[in-house]
């Protein structure tokens, strides 16, 4: 379907607004302090998605003798980013029993943490598969 002009410059204008209020409703919920009762709960979320789920990414890549070529470093490296801000903006928004505060916390504290886990040279490296 081929929409007018005008119609189009429109949808795009407000299709540009899009991913920058998504990221401000994000970072106006961002939560930097951990409350005793999500310890577990940020402890576990973050610890399957910054360790055990790059992890795993190794051993099945290595168990099927996968080639090091550009697919499966990105697999890796794409297994170990950090929490998506767009999925806290949709934990946020959701109707549903999520908890928004767990999220933005896990964001909050997921993206910096990650940061240092790889400015430490700890993080999860394609070079993994090499050895």
């Amino acid at each position: 379907m081929v929409l007018p002009a005008a119609v189009d410059a429109v949808l795009v204008r407000l299709g540009d607004t899009l991913a920058p209020l998504a990221l401000l409703s994000v970072g106006l919920l961002l939560r930097f302090d951990v409350h005793h009762w999500q310890a577990k709960s940020l402890g576990l979320g973050l610890g399957y998605k910054l360790m055990i789920c790059p992890a795993l990414v190794v051993i099945v890549l290595r168990l099927v003798h996968a080639s090091i070529d550009m697919t499966t470093n990105v697999s890796v490296i794409e297994a170990a980013m950090p929490p998506m801000t767009g999925a806290g903006t949709v934990a946020a928004q959701a109707k549903a029993k999520l908890d928004a505060a767990l999220a933005s916390t896990m964001i909050g504290i997921g993206i910096p943490s990650d940061y240092r886990r790889h400015w430490l040279g700890t993080g999860c490296s394609p070079s993994w598969l090499a050895d």
